[in-house]
């Protein structure tokens, strides 16, 4: 709220966020994290405030290695949406590069910011630090099963996920603290 409103006020940044507020999703080109895999995945997922914008529920990443992901927030549509375009990135996506015209020119935005936001802006990147170190990311790999195993079982993945979600609450703390639960509209009659 307050940060935003200060950052419009000067024409600069008011530009800028409307480039980003009529965007479908932001590029991020973020420097490599070292590391192998877990730096890769850990960055992904907190990545520096610097270079992210939360705002936009779609961030495709990318980095100078050729690697990239994607950070998404799907707590506001459904998840399977995004599925598809992971799915198109990661599979169906032509080989061929469209041209230059075509995507356009990608642009740098640069803010400019008072003392005041300056201040502000360490205090969230402090913040962040503080967040991310609370925050534990393991790359769990499960070669015996996969989604087909689960689905001769008459279970889904999601709710797999959902059920050794609820599991790891019962044995950590004795009681079931919350869930998440995925929203899938098209099981509703015209839910698309």
């Amino acid at each position: 709220g307050k940060i935003r409103e200060d950052l419009r006020q000067l024409p600069q940044n008011r530009r800028n966020l409307e480039i980003i507020e009529k965007a479908l999703f932001v590029l991020v080109l973020e420097d490599s994290p070292g590391g192998g895999e877990q730096a890769f995945c850990e960055n992904l997922f907190g990545g520096l405030p610097d270079n992210r914008w939360y705002d936009k529920s779609f961030q495709l990443i990318v980095y100078p290695e050729g690697v990239g992901g994607w950070n998404y927030d799907h707590s506001c549509r459904d998840g399977g949406s995004m599925s598809r375009v992971a799915a198109f990135l990661c599979e169906d996506a032509p080989e061929e590069s469209p041209s230059d015209d075509a995507l356009g020119t990608p642009e740098l935005l640069e803010f400019a910011f008072s003392p005041e936001l300056e201040e502000r802006a360490r205090e969230i990147r402090r913040e962040n630090a503080r967040l991310r170190q609370r925050v534990r990311l393991e790359i769990l790999r499960f070669p015996s099963f996969g989604a087909s195993a689960l689905k001769k079982l008459r279970i889904g993945p999601d709710a797999f996920v959902q059920l050794a979600l609820l599991g790891v609450q019962q044995e950590l703390w004795g009681t079931l603290r919350s869930a998440f639960e995925s929203v899938s509209l098209r099981h509703f009659r015209q839910g698309r």
